[in-house]
């Protein structure tokens, strides 16, 4: 930043009298010295312009100086333009009045003398620049054509009539990176200028605080106009509609911009919708100083912000015709809030906005003040206003209050004036989600109805967009807050446009990252979904299928993701057993072999052996070696009563597993329990694996039920401590099934040797700590078996199940034998099985599904001895392992289309930028013509014929630079794309390749090509 104290003398500048009358043509000549620095030389150059007559004196000889408007930029053939032009004689106690306008004293002037003292007549240096915008918007294209090794001193001056005080190129392009950046205020910048210019602190340096402050404002704003090509532009400024100036999300769909033609008869119209999010920021508030009159602005809704006249007319017409509903939900904030104010002295207590939920860009006049907190009044309008700019027919609108601003939101548009939501566009089609995060907030009919986890069509969107800029837009706070209207509105301008760009210029990257990681979540997913369904009746897996269809597309009510108040409990157990024994006997499948103990009394006392055998070790090794002989007398009591029950047991063993005691014999187990320690005896019980991977489920479902009742309803110490002593003999209960699992492969693997058949191991893996873990749904606190940090959980998209959910338990075979069932190969199930239900199998829905889709390695199993019809935890991981599968492959095609919007946008914008020069490439003997039309001096035609030809040589540099970079843009996102494009239009599951628009179902189809 350069100064200059006012002087006794001008130099530079001799004013010649005209002796005749000169007429309101010519005005008057003043000849201008300019001086410039060349390979540390001092050369200057002296030149002649016609000055025009003052339009308050026309007729009147003028000999006074008058002053040259823009001196500092250089402007020698635009001057002519740039009247001085007479304001309003009342003081301007705006920031925008400069001190030196009011400045008065004695003047020389040339030769003669002093002259009489007069009083300056205060000017508005904001009106002054809004009048001569489009002349500085062409001085800055002008520069571009010179390029930055021209020997100029390009300075940006802080009035255009006189000014004193000027800041470089360089200094405001600092700052303004800076406060995009660091977050930068003003005042601290300043504060390191001057500490730069003397670090000691005993030389007064002049404080230019509020010159700065308008330089900066008229610099964000010129910089924002030439960036979106309104130099370009045959209206100029004054053509500049609402959004014109936004740096738009490339990856969003705009018609007639980044669409295909076909977009509007697409097969899949979900893939070409726009995803919004909407929520409100209370920190970027706003003190109560200035007003609208004194800092009106520059930007009138030309880019992100609404425009403020418009919306105060809006908010006085229906401000207090929208009343906010009451709550039927939890005790929100947003709704809370709604009618409490700011705080005192605050003009605007946050800021509301409308975004792109799927990239965190902000939209075209999406943003606006709130008064009163959250109303829904305020987010009416910001929705509605960025509806108004080139939106698809397909909207999913994110809010988290959602549940209660959709209610009526359409029935308020209807009372609004004519918008996009309104009747006059009966054909959109609007989503309403509630952002995951803010999800868990709300109750359980929420979690069902707007969960972006549960609808289809959506993808991996989780909502949470603004949350994440917020963050970067918080530190605007501390500045920002004590800024009058006009100046924050166009900071926040500023600031959110450079947000758009650097995630625009980085949107290739980004989808490409995002590309790879859904390609690999959705094999993972896919399969175990297909895993997971393969190890449960395939008539119950159709059944739920055909549920969950019915309720996405809403012909159904009922949720098949919600438990029904259905619990597991200890008598539905027992009552559930002995319903099982009296099938059986019913059904005549009892076998006597011992008069008194029958089969199943068998196997329960072995298990209930083992059982004890396990406890009392537990028990035995917890104690101490200095405990009392009473407590080791009871330990070795147990242990001989134990030794006398296997005893008895195995004689009965003899009688019902005969083929074990030559095994027994081999091994030297025989009669083992009278000498032998408890832990080395071995009970060789068939199938116990099965039956114990069943318990361990149990407990495992059994313990996230009470871990959800301890959240709900334990409130204090004394019930909270009761609770976690339950859970951990819960937990206790579950380590016991774990090493009960661990000792029966063991002994299969025993077992496995004598029959040569080790087929089970694939079945029956090595059970680790990390894969006793609950349903994905049930067990969202713990993920594993000692494993509590927070950092290793992963979302709901990203769970999955471990193989003790997959193992399937001995069923009866078609001959009515028992026995495990089989696997088939995928194209061994045929279409026709499903021939008459409601599946459609190969055809599409027309909602973007196909029911033709199938399994994986597909398994036709016959009904389970023990089927899980009626397990609600198992119908709703079905359910949610089937929408995490689907989820990942929305992903995909959206990230597919999305690479797709990208390409052509950045092809869009370069042809744009290449028109811009073909209309500026014309010779530049026409622009010097029309620009030296009227000009009568040899001299000034001169100059006004080079002035032009530079200006439309600047132009053009400038609009060939822009397209060179969206050229790159273009390049750079084709080469990132190809490497993860063909992933994402191919899916290979079980080493099968598969169409990814089709959704996958747990039923058969025709057999898919083999991936090569």
């Amino acid at each position: 930043m350069s100064t200059r104290k006012s002087s006794k003398r001008k130099k530079g500048v001799t004013i010649h009298k005209i002796a005749e009358d000169p007429g309101p043509s010519r005005g008057y000549i003043e000849t201008h010295t300019e001086y410039s620095r060349q390979g540390g030389a001092l050369t200057s150059m002296t030149t002649t312009v016609n000055i025009p007559p003052s339009p308050t004196k026309p007729g009147a000889e003028r000999t006074a100086r008058v002053a040259s408007p823009l001196p500092a930029l250089g402007i020698p053939g635009q001057v002519a333009a740039l009247e001085q032009r007479a304001h309003p004689a009342e003081p301007c106690d705006s920031v925008w009045q400069a001190n030196e306008s009011a400045q008065s004293g004695d003047e020389t002037d040339g030769d003669e003398g002093p002259r009489k003292k007069r009083k300056r007549i205060p000017t508005d240096p904001l009106a002054q620049f809004t009048e001569h915008i489009d002349t500085m918007i062409d001085e800055l294209l002008r520069l571009e054509g010179l390029g930055t090794n021209t020997p100029m001193a390009r300075l940006f001056p802080a009035t255009l009539t006189d000014p004193r005080t000027a800041a470089s190129f360089r200094v405001l392009e600092t700052f303004q990176m800076l406060s995009f950046t660091a977050k930068t205020s003003a005042y601290e910048f300043l504060g390191a200028l001057r500490r730069r210019t003397d670090n000691t602190e005993q030389e007064e340096v002049p404080d230019r605080y509020w010159e700065f402050m308008r330089m900066i404002h008229e610099w964000r704003h010129l910089r924002l106009l030439k960036r979106m090509g309104r130099g370009h532009d045959p209206s100029g400024v004054r053509g500049t509609g609402q959004g014109d100036c936004v740096v738009l999300c490339p990856a969003c769909p705009l018609p007639d911009v980044n669409m295909p033609e076909d977009w509007r008869t697409s097969e899949d119209p979900w893939v070409h919708a726009l995803f919004l999010a909407m929520d409100a920021n209370f920190r970027l508030t706003r003190r109560n100083v200035s007003s609208d009159q004194k800092d009106p602005g520059l930007n009138h809704g030309y880019a992100y912000m609404v425009d403020e006249t418009q919306f105060k007319e809006y908010l006085a017409l229906f401000g207090e015709l929208i009343p906010d509903d009451k709550s039927t939900c939890n005790n929100h904030d947003a709704i809370k809030l709604a009618s409490i104010r700011g705080g005192r002295g605050f003009a605007a207590s946050g800021l509301g906005t409308v975004q792109c939920s799927r990239h965190d860009m902000k939209r075209p006049g999406g943003s606006g003040d709130l008064q009163k907190g959250e109303r829904y009044v305020n987010m009416d309008y910001f929705c509605l206003s960025t509806l108004r700019h080139n939106i698809p027919m397909m909207l999913v609108i994110s809010y988290d209050i959602i549940c209660q601003w959709s209610v009526n939101f359409v029935a308020r548009c209807l009372k609004y004036p004519p918008n996009a939501v309104g009747a006059a566009n009966p054909a959109l089609d609007i989503r309403y989600l509630i952002p995951k995060f803010h999800l868990p907030a709300h109750v359980q009919k929420c979690w069902d109805s707007f969960s972006f986890n549960l609808t289809p069509h959506v993808g991996r969107t989780d909502g949470e967009a603004p949350e994440r800029g917020w963050a970067s837009s918080n530190d605007l706070a501390y500045s920002t807050r004590e800024m009058g209207p006009g100046s924050r509105r166009d900071t926040l301008d500023d600031c959110f446009g450079d947000m758009n760009w650097s995630k625009a210029a980085r949107m290739a990257a980004t989808l490409a990252a995002r590309a790879k990681d859904a390609i690999l979540w959705r094999q993972e997913q896919v399969e175990a979904f297909l895993s997971f369904a393969r190890t449960l009746p395939a008539d119950l897996c159709r059944s739920w299928t055909t549920r969950v269809r019915q309720w996405e597309k809403g012909d159904s009510t009922k949720n098949p993701f919600e438990y029904e108040n259905e619990e597991v409990t200890i008598s539905a157990v027992r009552y559930e057993l002995a319903r099982e024994e009296e099938d059986n006997i019913k059904a005549g499948r009892v076998s006597v072999v011992h008069k008194e103990v029958t089969t199943s009394e068998f196997i329960l006392q072995g298990l209930n052996l083992e059982d004890g055998i396990r406890r009392h070790l537990t028990e035995e090794k917890s104690l101490r070696p200095s405990a009392t002989n009473l407590k080791k007398s009871s330990s070795l009591e147990e242990a001989n009563h134990l030794r006398r029950r296997f005893l008895s047991w195995e004689e009965l063993q003899r009688l019902y597993m005969p083929t074990v005691m030559p095994h027994r014999q081999s091994h030297g187990d025989e009669g083992k329990a009278a000498s032998a320690d408890l832990r080395d005896i071995r009970l060789y019980l068939p199938s116990e694996a099965h039956v114990v991977l069943r318990d361990l489920r149990e407990r495992l479902v059994v313990r996230q039920h009470m871990y959800s009742s301890k959240k709900r309803y334990s409130h204090g110490t004394e019930a909270i401590t009761r609770s976690n002593r339950k859970i951990e003999v819960e937990g206790k209960r579950i380590a016991e099934l774990a090493s009960r699992c661990r000792s029966i492969r063991e002994k299969l693997v025993v077992l496995s040797a004598v029959r040569g058949d080790d087929g089970w191991r694939d079945t029956l893996k090595v059970l680790d700590d990390k894969d006793i873990q609950g349903l994905t749904t049930e067990d969202d606190r713990l993920m594993a078996v000692g494993a509590r940090d927070k950092k290793s959980r992963l979302g709901s998209g990203k769970k999955r199940l471990t193989w003790i959910w997959y193992v399937v338990g001995p069923r009866k075979d078609d001959n009515g034998g028992n026995g495990t069932v089989d696997d088939k190969e995928v194209g061994d199930v045929d279409d026709d099985e499903w021939e008459g239900t409601d599946s459609g199998a190969g055809d599409g829905d027309g909602d973007g599904y196909s029911d033709g889709s199938v399994d994986g390695e597909g398994v036709e199993e016959a009904p389970a001895v023990h089927s899980p019809e009626n397990d609600p935890a198992l119908r709703v991981e079905f359910c949610s392992t089937r929408a995490r599968a689907h989820r990942w492959q929305e992903e995909c095609v959206l990230l597919d289309e999305e690479l797709s919007r990208v390409e052509r946008f950045w092809a869009w914008e370069a042809k744009l930028w290449e028109d811009r020069v073909g209309v500026l490439s014309y010779s530049a003997e026409t622009v010097a013509n029309e620009s030296a039309h009227g000009v009568e001096h040899a001299e000034l035609v001169k100059r006004a014929r080079n002035a032009a030809s530079v200006l439309a040589s600047g132009k053009r540099a400038y609009a060939e630079r822009q397209a060179r970079i969206r050229k790159k843009l273009h390049l750079d996102a084709v080469v990132r794309h190809e490497g993860v494009r063909e992933g994402l239009r191919d899916m290979v599951i079980f080493g099968e390749s598969r169409n990814p628009r089709t959704m996958v179902e747990r039923w058969g189809r025709k057999r898919s090509r083999p991936h090569v």
